[in-house]
């Protein structure tokens, strides 16, 4: 609700409101004769309701004054007359471009129209009798943007004046009243900048026509504007540019030079002077600018410019630089500097202009110092102007030719720069842009790169200007090539460095920047996996790439550059689609390959080429060109050309490179499409393995090469519908919300592409005959026109086949998704076909069969209404808005009463599913609203009424939310605007009256209860209510009218809810609606005060005509909001408070709206309020329960309900007042009341969390930062808490979340420089505190009083991350400044703070200078005397940034320099890490790790030779330090001391890691030596293993399990598999150590996997009851799931055992037995864990057991020995076992976890691919498609086994537990509390029809036995006929919608049972003794026509009908097939389909 009204506030572009003419304009055009033509136009055209109608009929009033043009004058003026008059209408602006441009042509009415516009203006202009606030600005700004004004320009010339004056007049009456208080609606502001706007076109156009008074109105407006900051930021830029465009008037060049230096520089005032000898500074020689200011203001500019805001002079040097000439900004003024040489001073002439040495620095220190997000924007859209003004004046000449012209009057007696742009100022700007190159506000990212591309451009020029030497051009090419080197050395997800990057290749060329990083392109390409970098590459790419091909071109001519040019963007191109990732192959041809193939267009028949393995076409470029290019792939496997093929296809299709529709070639199972006019054959499977593709994104790609086609008016081809028949069925049950949207988008199009081609069909066969019954002439005539499309019968069978599937999709136990992607494709099918459509047309061609509409299927939709999902609800309900009316079924009014009653039960229900699904079956109001509303409010009188009696009663049904709920949807569906309403506009107030006097009543009731505790809710606490009641009991007589009908109530013995939370929820329930319903009508009623007509004494006269429709009162609107301030304070509920805050919004948001002051002054009395409430006197802790309740809720509602488009009030105001409370208690001394000081901080923390005010909030984050860590050191704990809390909101907003630096999309993570330069007022702030903490650690302070304010900082500084720049020596926000003080805590006492510290170093330091400071922090190991605190905290700095900063260093070369330099240095201190040596434990551990940091850098530039030397030096002395550590025992340490513990933890890791590291690398000379495992190791390993500190097994462990994936297959390779395989066996029967099980399992389980071949396993059955054992004991469930999955594949090795045993026929009945209990272990154990009641965990783990065993595999086995297992009882048994294991697979293929079940699906691919033996069986299919695979292949697997298909029917029938049987006594609607499905995936229905499809196809063949259709059609047969006595009994004792059988769970069963029946009775089944047995079984048969007495769902009177004519065929008897036919009436459908699921 909260997202859905916020979007709401977006600006719309026209109001819907209509122009309204007076009726004396249209009068006084009647009044003439000759224009009755245009005053019947203009009649029609006023009479229009809305200005979307208006805009497209302006185009007929304009053609009617066109017609008149040849009248007589007199008329043609009175005509001319009106026209001009609808311009000055209120409202009419969406109509000016219209007509103004008609008005162009009036040539020869130039005079004529001069003067009603005159008239006009001075009319509806100042002082005018029609006088309208912002008229004139309206068609003044309409005039300005018309692109040929023609004769206008020259109209408007003569109303400058009046305009202007009236605009300035206008402006400055916004801003009076502003300043008195009165609100400016966001509609003014922009009203004030069009004013403003206005004014500069006309200061432009007609400058010379102003007068005094109109210049001096526009002065003096633009000054007080520049002085204010009550006016919006565009309104205040539009001043500036005006005040310049004044300035110019009458002004010579040097006299507005000095002016504006004088004025607006004052640091330069009095030592500038101008040029010309003559000039004075008399005022008589003032310019007008100046004589009007002193005339008006009594002052002088300067003195003005001193008054102006920092936004204000920001705006003006902004309008300096846009509306001043460019010799102004060049003009070169003198100004003396006094230098002081050798103790004497002299003074010097320098130049000084406004645009070098003015605006520019002015404009640089405004960045470097701005600290609100959105000024910093403006600052450097001001910057990025003055650097173009700057190079447009140097390659203008400009510049040259002030100071030339300096040079020619005064000669050589001043100094003028070498260079305009210095040196100096380009590193300044330079350090602007790295430090806000990535600004969390894209529009200021976009600027910055703006101003970057300007200042790479001014390097440039300068260097081409002049022809200057060849040393300057050589500095421009290092300034690009340093900057292109720093941007190369940030990460590829860094989407800030693409622009400047493109930038660079412009001018230093893409292969320069290719030399300097090869893999640019790989880098950018695999970037683009994330969304957020996919626009900025993408812009990269086109400009490289093109840059990229004309050098090639240019360097290797056209031919061998073309190839050249496809060998260097193609392989990573192909590389990234190919990759395996979805999201990174979606964006790459949406964003990268479509550049690539727009550019290079011929590569596409060549990556084609090497999809296909070649293409039959010689001239066609060899795509073996492609072969051996760097990074291209050698061989594609299957799933990788399925990817690339679509995805060449599609970008393809999209350029416009695919000249026709995919097509069927002479092959059958290949495919046809031409590219550049050479025909392609592509495989069909391709295009099918993609449509049944796992990945969904691909599913959807190919699909829309079938769906779409670019011409739209071509009907499909039978190949896309075939594909289409496929897919959907499939698709139908998707749990991704991206691909169903994307689904329902894609068939939406091909909905109206069908329509469009049939429409366009059946007009070309209307003109050749006519068309009946779609099936005559149309088959001739369309194959005539082209015989690759499908005919008009066929296409209507295809839609009315997808419509059955839709509608067959709602069957009452369809799972959600099935259902919801239904119901969305329905409403897209009704959308593009509506029903009136099809109801009103004469054509034939219908999508829809005649069943949709028919009663029994409206039955079902209406039961789809009370399904639990809100989705399904909400669809329903669209689909039945959509449906005929009335509703077929629901014609008579009795039926519609029922429905009605039925609704308001439904209403009433506490089930809050069934509560909305009443509130849904309201009537659509009309103008029976009021008696509606007013129906409504008896209800909920009644309500209220019963809760006064009884508040326990009436929350039986949740109290009042049903009806509450109903008027929340009847208000926010009415149109307040419309006839209705207006017509009985009283009779609508007065029930609103009697709604908000009932909702206070509701409050009073309700509101107690969710404030306090549920828990706390005491019985004694309730009136009415017995004290012996524990749990209500819910009775009929308790139940509200209707009840008895059978949905809202529950019986007498069974309990609704504990009384607690049934109360709390019904009071809540009701508080919530209640706030939402006023927010819904404060959103939309019509309000005092919502226009402007003229103005008036109060700013607002509402006409007499608009005051009747006012809804609402200022006194109601003012109780209504204190309403909402008491519920907020009041509650203590998070979910009440949380809905109220959003009704609360909505109402401040209209108020804010209102022009009334009334009105919009409400939401700052509030605030007042609200503020007067936070500071109470004597609050207690409990008003501090749930973080401050409704306080921080009640501030947020009022940030944000303010507008965007106006200057923020609200929550400046509110933030400053916060911010400064807590500041006076921190300053206080004596102030103890602490409440007040929490609630602020929790309103902050709220506040700065929300992300809609980051922005706006940006401004207060430093000050409120500094404000909380102040308060760390409040003695409070109250206050210290809160603080906290607030500190971390703030840190999360500034730098974002901890763990963004493991991302790979770090886009968050900012820089030192970055953050000191976003908020400047921190660095003094922490660099102070900070300095005075550790000055204290320096005085010796004990750890119990650390400052408080060390912490947070260190945490700041810890969370920033390393910079890839260096910062200018002058910089005083380099964070380098912190460094002496983090060095020093680094090496204090305490231990956390060393390591708080050290963290904290690595973003201070450089990559220039990080080389030095590692030097120098390992010279301090050696020191003398060694003090262990001091050299942990060095070592804990060098691995934080070996951690950190040397990993992000880009070139290896310095990587190595760092590792070699390094370890020379620490290498003379391996005594620290020598544990012998060394008694300060946590030193050796540190001393290893910054080994091991070492040594994992080092393998990052393994490739430089210095540094494989170190390698060799440095792995032997870690392995010998850290397996001394491994085997220490010394006796003199503490039995459990915890440093040793760590010690021994990370040495035992440290050893075996770089141990197993080294055995895994290629390099031979690093991993000498270590090739052959010595004893050693083993030993190591055994004592490690057994150590008995547990931390020590759990470490080597842990790197055994890092190692043993298939990634280190080669380390596997030299181990002893048995040796190790022993050592874990070992312990695994000995370990009791809870973590070190789990993780020993999981070592085992994987050393196994990788172990299979060598068979290392000697007794399994001892090692299986260990793991059995281990499962059984185990209460972790971590634990638990490696046991299982250790038995899965211990199962493995049992199976292959047992076989051979088996075989050889040694196995004796003992071992057998044991053998049997552990396979029923086995198959229990996985059959209850696979339960979708388990942790998902759990079932994933028996997924991985099932697949690891390979039970799944024994099939082919079986299959294999079929001739043996047919005289084996015991493999008969064991088939039996594996069978059991496949309907658990397959079951588990239905699980809700969308992870288990691809996972799962992956595997069974794996399993089933040996067997069939298709190329396409290895390309992951989607799993429905596995599903289905997965029986086919048990069929084929066990097609010659009777057992198997009792088997099937044995799961159709089901087993006992989900029989109906079970289901008899139960009560089919759930309780309040109920537990809902725990798998809403599983869909039973689909697994049964598929095993019925197999069942069926088994009685095709002649191998089929008739005992066993005999047998089963019996159990069908008597299950069916139990289960319709079921649903009879059901019937009459539970009311259902549609009848019982319309439930889920009688549904299922019901089906399920007929469609088995269905199978077996079928002609094909009734053999003689068969069809003996079928007519034995009549009296059976009969019984179940019984179901006819009861309202049946359509799918099973269908399937019912179907059976009984089946068996009638077959057997000649007579079931009533034909009567039971006739009952169905149309929901009868002959073309049913009983596998709708599968066909």
């Amino acid at each position: 609700m909260a997202a859905k009204w916020k979007a709401q506030q977006r600006k719309q572009r026209w109001q819907h409101s209509a122009v309204l003419l007076p009726s004396s304009l249209i009068s006084r055009a009647g009044a003439d004769a000759r224009i009755s033509s245009f005053c019947t136009a203009l009649r029609e055209w006023s009479s229009l309701g809305n200005t979307f109608d208006q805009v497209s009929g302006a185009k007929r009033l304009v053609a009617a004054l066109e017609a008149v043009a040849g009248v007589e004058s007199e008329a043609l003026a009175v005509a001319l007359s009106v026209f001009v008059e609808i311009l000055f209408q209120e409202g009419s602006r969406p109509v000016h471009r219209t007509m103004l441009s008609a008005l162009t042509q009036f040539q020869q009415c130039r005079e004529v129209l001069e003067g009603i516009f005159q008239r006009c203006c001075a009319d509806y202009g100042l002082g005018g009798s029609n006088e309208r606030r912002f008229a004139l600005v309206a068609v003044g700004l309409s005039l300005a943007s018309l692109p040929k004004p023609g004769l206008l320009k020259d109209v408007v010339r003569k109303c400058s004046t009046l305009i202007a004056s009236s605009a300035s007049f206008d402006v400055r009456d916004v801003l009076t009243r502003s300043e008195s208080g009165e609100n400016a609606t966001p509609s003014l502001m922009e009203d004030c900048q069009d004013a403003m706007s206005t004014v500069y076109y006309m200061l432009q156009n007609s400058s010379q026509d102003f007068g005094s008074q109109a210049f001096g109105d526009v002065v003096v407006t633009s000054l007080d504007v520049l002085q204010s900051s009550l006016m919006s930021r565009d309104c205040v830029v539009a001043a500036g540019v005006c005040l310049c465009a004044t300035a110019q008037m009458s002004s010579s060049r040097s006299r507005l030079a000095l002016m504006l230096a004088e004025a607006l520089f004052p640091e330069v005032n009095s030592q500038c002077c101008a040029v010309e000898e003559e000039f004075s500074r008399d005022n008589s020689e003032q310019g007008k600018l100046e004589s009007v200011i002193h005339r008006l203001r009594r002052s002088t500019m300067a003195e003005e410019a001193e008054k102006f805001t920092d936004f204000g002079r920001l705006c003006v040097l902004r309008g300096l630089l846009t509306a001043a000439p460019r010799e102004v900004l060049n003009y070169c003024l003198l100004k003396k500097v006094t230098v002081e040489e050798d103790g004497r001073r002299t003074s010097n002439l320098v130049v000084w202009t406004l645009l070098y040495d003015g605006i520019l620095p002015a404009l640089c220190a405004a960045t470097e110092s701005s600290f609100d997000s959105h000024f910093k924007f403006h600052v450097m859209t001001a910057l990025q102007i003055c650097l173009q003004q700057i190079k447009a004046s140097i390659l203008g000449n400009v510049t040259a030719a002030a100071i030339d012209e300096l040079r020619s009057v005064k000669g050589a007696a001043f100094t003028a720069p070498a260079t305009p742009f210095s040196p100096t100022m380009t590193s300044r700007v330079m350090q602007i842009i790295w430090n806000n190159w990535e600004d969390p506000l894209n529009q200021t990212v976009r600027q910055v790169q703006m101003v970057f591309d300007l200042l790479a451009d001014l390097q440039s020029s300068s260097t081409s200007e002049g022809g200057e030497t060849a040393q300057a051009q050589n500095g421009t090419q290092s300034f690009l090539h340093q900057i292109a080197n720093d941007l190369l050395t940030v990460g590829g997800h860094r989407k800030g460095r693409y622009v400047p990057l493109a930038t660079l290749a412009l001018r230093l060329g893409a292969q320069t920047l290719l030399e300097m990083c090869p893999g640019l392109l790989f880098q950018t390409i695999h970037a683009m996996s994330d969304d957020g970098v996919c626009c900025a590459a993408s812009s990269f790419l086109k400009l490289f790439l093109e840059r990229l091909r004309d050098e090639c071109w240019n360097n290797e001519g056209v031919t061998q550059g073309s190839i050249r040019f496809r060998q260097l963007w193609v392989p990573p191109m192909v590389a990234g689609v190919v990759a395996g990732n979805p999201r990174l192959r979606i964006n790459l041809h949406t964003y990268a390959l479509s550049v690539g193939l727009e550019i290079d267009s011929d590569s596409l028949l060549q990556m084609l080429g090497f999809v296909l393995d070649g293409l039959a076409v010689r001239e066609v470029p060899s795509w073996e060109d492609l072969r051996g290019a760097a990074g291209m792939p050698d061989f594609l496997t299957q799933n990788q050309r399925v990817a690339l093929f679509v995805s060449l296809i599609k970008v393809a299709r999209g350029l416009a490179l695919m000249e026709n529709e995919i097509r069927t070639s002479g092959s059958a199972s290949e495919m046809t499409f031409l590219v550049k006019g050479v025909a392609v054959y592509a495989p069909i499977s391709l295009l099918e393995l993609a449509l049944t593709h796992l990945e969904e994104g691909l599913r959807v790609d190919s699909a829309e090469l079938i769906c779409l086609n670019p011409k739209t008016a071509v009907m499909p081809s039978p190949f896309e519908l075939h594909l289409l028949r496929v897919a959907m069925p499939l698709n139908m049950r998707c749990s991704s919300t991206a691909f169903r949207m994307k689904w329902t988008s894609l068939l939406k199009k091909f909905f109206s592409r069908v329509r469009v081609a049939t429409d366009r069909q059946m007009k070309l066969e209307s003109s050749k005959g006519g068309y009946r019954n779609g099936e005559q002439a149309s088959g001739a005539i369309q194959r005539k026109l082209d015989s690759s499309v499908v005919t008009l019968a066929e296409m209507q069978a295809f839609m009315q086949w997808l419509t059955r599937l839709l509608v067959s999709s709602l069957y009452p136990s369809a799972p959600y998704e099935r259902k919801y992607m239904a119901m969305e494709i329905l409403n897209v099918l009704l959308d593009v076909w509506p029903t009136t459509d099809q109801l009103q047309s004469k054509k034939n061609f219908s999508p829809y069969g005649k069943e949709l509409f028919s009663a029994d299927y409206t039955m079902v939709l209406l039961g789809a209404v009370v399904d639990s999902w809100d989705r399904l609800r909400e669809s329903a309900y669209k689909i039945l808005l959509r449906y005929p009316t009335p509703l077929p079924g629901l014609e008579a009014q009795e039926k519609v009463a029922e429905v009605l009653q039925w609704g308001k039960v439904l209403a009433n229900s506490p089930r809050v599913r069934e509560s909305d699904a009443g509130a849904l079956t309201k009537p659509v109001s009309g103008d029976q609203i009021v008696r509606y509303i007013e129906s409504l409010n008896d209800w909920l009188e009644a309500g209220v009424l019963e809760g006064e009696r009884n508040l326990v009663t009436a929350c039986k049904h949740s109290f009042v939310h049903g009806v509450l709920l109903t008027l929340r949807y009847t208000f926010s569906e009415l149109d307040w605007i419309s006839d209705g309403v207006r017509t009985n506009v009283a009779g609508l107030r007065t029930a609103c009256e009697r709604l908000f006097k009932l909702l206070l009543k509701v409050t009073s009731l309700a509101l107690w209860v969710v404030s306090v505790d549920a828990l706390n809710l005491k019985e004694k606490e309730y009136e009415g209510l017995d004290e012996d009641v524990e749990d209500l009991h819910v009775s009929d007589s308790d139940d509200i009218e209707g009840d008895d009908d059978g949905i809202g109530g529950d019986d007498d013995a069974s309990l609704l809810a504990p009384l607690e939370q049934m109360v709390m929820v019904g009071c809540w329930l009701s508080m919530k609606e209640v706030s939402l319903l006023l927010g819904t009508v404060a959103r939309g009623a019509p309000l005092p005060g919502c226009s402007y007509n003229a103005r008036t004494g109060n700013g607002v006269l509402q006409s007499l005509e608009e005051s009747k429709f006012i809804m609402l009162e200022s006194a109601q609107l003012e109780e209504i909001g204190q309403h909402f301030l008491q519920v907020l304070l009041a509650m203590k509920h998070n979910g009440a408070i949380d809905k109220t805050r959003v009704g609360f919004v909505a109402l401040c948001n209209r108020l804010l709206l209102s022009s009334d002051t009334r009105l919009s002054k409400m939401p700052e009395i509030w605030m007042q309020q609200l503020m007067k409430r936070t500071v109470l006197k004597d609050q207690s802790l409990d008003d501090l329960l749930r973080r401050s309740a409704g306080i921080p809720a009640s501030f947020l509602a009022l940030f944000l309900s303010e507008h965007d488009g106006a200057p923020r009030k609200l929550l400046p105001m509110g933030l400053r007042w916060l911010i400064d409370n807590i500041k006076q208690f921190l300053n206080s001394s004596t102030s103890k009341d602490v409440v007040p000081v929490v609630h602020a901080f929790n309103t902050l923390r709220v506040t700065f969390n929300d992300t809609n005010l980051s922005t706006d909030t940006s401004g207060f984050c430093a000050e409120a930062l500094i404000v909380a860590i102040k308060a760390f050191a409040s003695p409070y704990w109250q206050v210290r808490n809160s603080a906290t809390l607030a500190f971390t909101a703030l840190l999360h907003r500034i730098v974002g979340f901890l763990n963004v630096h493991k991302q790979a999309t770090a886009r968050r993570a900012i820089t030192g420089f970055e953050f000191f330069n976003r908020y400047p007022a921190l660095h003094p702030f922490l660099l102070e505190e900070l300095e005075c903490a550790t000055m204290n650690l320096q005085q010796g302070v004990t750890q119990s009083r650390l400052h408080p304010s060390l912490a947070p900082i260190l945490v700041i500084l810890s969370r920033l991350r390393p910079s890839i720049v260096n910062t200018r020596t002058d910089d005083w926000l380099s964070p380098s400044a912190f460094m002496p003080s983090v060095v020093r805590c680094a090496t204090q006492c305490n231990l956390k703070l060393r390591v708080l510290a050290s963290r904290a170093l690595a973003p201070l330091v450089t990559a220039e200078n990080l080389l030095n400071v590692l030097l120098e922090l390992c010279s301090q190991l050696s020191k003398k005397p060694v003090r262990y605190n001091t050299i942990h905290g060095v070592l804990l700095q060098l691995s934080s940034l070996l951690k950190s900063n040397c990993t992000e260093v880009s070139q290896q070369e310095q990587q190595g320099q760092i590792v070699v330099q390094v370890f020379n240095r620490i290498k003379e201190c391996t005594l620290l890490g020598t544990i012998n040596r060394t008694s300060c434990f946590i030193v050796v551990a540190a001393f290893l790790g910054v080994l091991q940091d070492l040594l994992e850098l080092a393998y990052q530039c393994q490739q430089v030779p210095s540094v494989r030397e170190s390698m060799q030096q440095l792995q032997p002395v870690l392995l010998h330090l850290s397996s001394e550590s491994v085997s220490h025992s010394d006796s003199s340490a503490k039995p459990w001391d915890s440093t040793l513990v760590d010690l021994k933890g990370l040495a035992a890791d440290i050893y075996f890691s770089t141990i197993l590291r080294g055995w895994q690398t290629s390099n031979a000379d690093i991993a000498s030596g270590q090739t052959t495992v010595s004893k050693t190791f083993y030993t190591t390993l055994r004592e490690a293993l057994a150590d008995k500190m547990y931390e020590v097994r759990l470490a080597t462990l842990k790197a055994l399990k890092s190692f043993s994936t298939q990634d280190f297959a080669v380390a596997f390779t030299q181990l002893d598999a048995r040796i190790l395989h022993g050592l874990l066996t070992e312990r695994l029967y000995t370990e009791l150590h809870p973590r070190c099980v789990k993780r020993l399992l999981q070592v085992f389980l994987r050393w196994n996997l990788l172990a299979v071949d060598n068979d290392p396993q000697q007794d399994p059955f001892k090692i299986w009851n260990t793991l059995l054992g281990i499962y059984n004991t185990s209460k972790v469930s971590k634990t638990r799931e490696s046991a299982v999955r250790c038995l899965g594949n211990c199962m493995q090795h049992l199976l292959v055992s047992m076989k051979a045993d088996m075989v050889d026929r040694d196995l004796d009945d003992s071992d057998w037995e044991v053998f049997r209990g552990v396979l029923e272990t086995w198959n229990d154990l996985i059959r209850r864990h696979s339960a979708a009641s388990e942790p998902v965990n759990l079932r994933r783990a028996i997924s991985s057991a099932i697949i690891s065993s390979r039970c799944l595999e024994e099939s082919k086995w079986l299959r294999e020995n079929t001739r043996m297992v047919a005289v084996s009882p015991r493999l008969k048994w064991y088939r039996k076992i594996v069978l059991s294991v496949w309907s658990v697979t397959i079951n588990l293929l239905e699980d809700e976890d969308i992870v288990l079940r691809q996972q799962l699906a992956l595997a069974l691919q794996d399993v089933m691919v040996p067997v069939f033996k298709a190329p396409h069986a290895s390309v992951p299919a989607q799993v429905e498609r596995v599903l289905e695979t997965s029986l086919a292949f048990l069929r084929f697997q066990f097609q010659e086994c009777d057992f198997f298909y009792d088997f099937l029917a044995g799961w159709i029938l089901g087993d006992n537990s989900s029989r109906f049987g079970g289901l008899q006594n139960t009560d089919l609607v759930r309780k309040l509390f109920d537990k809902e499905l725990d798998n809403h995936h599983e869909e039973q229905l689909l697994v049964v029809q598929l095993c019925c499809s197999h069942i069926e196809s088994f009685l095709d063949s002649p191998e089929h036995s008739t005992e066993f259709v005999t047998k089963w059609r019996g159990k069908f047969l008597d299950q069916a006929v139990a289960c319709a006595k079921w649903c009879l009994e059901l019937q009459r004792s539970t009311h259902w919608v549609g009848g019982i059988t319309n439930h889920q769970d009688v549904f299922k069963h019901l089906y399920r049972t007929l469609l088995g029946l269905l199978v077996l009775s079928t002609p094909k089944t009734t053999g003689n003794s068969s069809l003996s047995s079928l007519q034995a079984l009549k009296g059976s048969l009969l019984e179940l026509t019984s179901l006819s007495e009861v309202p049946l769902s359509p799918m099973i009177s269908n399937l019912l009908s179907r059976l009984l004519q089946a068996v009638e065929h077959s057997t000649g008897m007579n079931l009533v097939a034909d009567s039971f036919r006739a009952s169905m009436h149309d929901s009868y459908c002959p073309d049913f389909e009983p596998f709708f699921l599968l066909k």
